[in-house]
C-alpha cells in the first residue's frame, strides 16, 4: 500500500520503481485491488444515486448487473485507452512499449477508484440529490485531471520522453477515443436497432 502512496506523493519515483515489471507482474500486482475497489465503488455509487432512477422515471438495474458491467467495462477501458495512447505514439513517431503504457493507466486507476469510494461515502451525508450529483461531478472532474497528470508523468518517465510529448500523446488518444465514440454513435443513428 505504501507503494501506491508513493504514486501520489512522488510519481516519478513510483514509475521508476515499476519500470522493470513485466506485463504479467503488473497484472498480478494490480488485479485484486482493482477488482476490490471496482466492486466497492459500484456498490457505493449504486446506493448513492439510488433515487436518480425515480427522478428520470427509469427502471433501476440490479446491483449484480451493475457490478458485472463494471468488471467488464473497467479493464476494457484501460486496454482500449492504452492502445489508443500507443496509436498516438505511432502517429507522433515515438517508440513506446505497450506494457509500459499499460502501467500508466492501471496504477492511477487503483488510486482513482479508492479515492472515489471515499468521496461517495462522504456524499452519503448530503441530503439533496442534486447537490450530491453536482459535488460528485465536480470532484470526479478534479480527480480526472489529477489521474491524467499521473498518467502523463508515467508516460514521460517510462518511455523516456519529454512531458510535452507525453501530454500530446495522452490528449491525442482522448481525441481518438472521442472520434471512435462519435463513429459508433453515428452507426447506431444510421442503422438503429429495432
Amino acid at each position: 500500500m505504501t507503494e501506491y502512496l508513493t504514486l501520489i506523493n512522488k510519481p516519478r519515483i513510483f514509475y521508476k520503481s515499476v519500470e522493470k515489471e513485466t506485463y504479467l507482474e503488473t497484472i498480478k500486482k494490480t488485479i485484486i485491488p482493482t477488482i476490490f475497489f471496482a466492486i466497492v465503488n459500484t456498490i457505493t455509487s449504486y446506493y448513492l444515486f439510488w433515487n436518480i432512477y425515480e427522478l428520470f422515471k427509469q427502471p433501476r438495474p440490479s446491483l449484480s448487473y451493475s457490478i458485472l458491467i463494471s468488471l467488464i467495462s473497467l479493464p476494457l477501458s484501460v486496454v482500449v485507452l492504452s492502445y489508443l495512447i500507443q496509436l498516438s505514439f505511432k502517429i507522433m513517431k515515438v517508440k513506446a512499449k505497450f506494457d509500459q503504457t499499460l502501467k500508466t493507466q492501471v496504477y492511477p486507476l487503483i488510486f482513482n477508484l479508492a479515492l472515489l469510494i471515499i468521496v461517495e461515502l462522504v456524499l452519503f451525508i448530503t441530503p439533496i440529490l442534486m447537490a450530491r450529483f453536482i459535488i460528485y461531478f465536480l470532484v470526479t472532474m478534479a480527480m480526472g485531471i489529477w489521474v491524467a497528470s499521473l498518467s502523463i508523468i508515467g508516460l514521460s518517465e517510462l518511455h523516456k520522453i519529454k512531458t510535452g510529448k507525453a501530454t500530446g500523446a495522452y490528449f491525442l488518444s482522448i481525441g481518438l477515443l472521442l472520434a471512435l465514440l462519435i463513429v459508433i454513435g453515428l452507426i447506431f443513428v444510421i442503422f438503429p436497432i429495432k
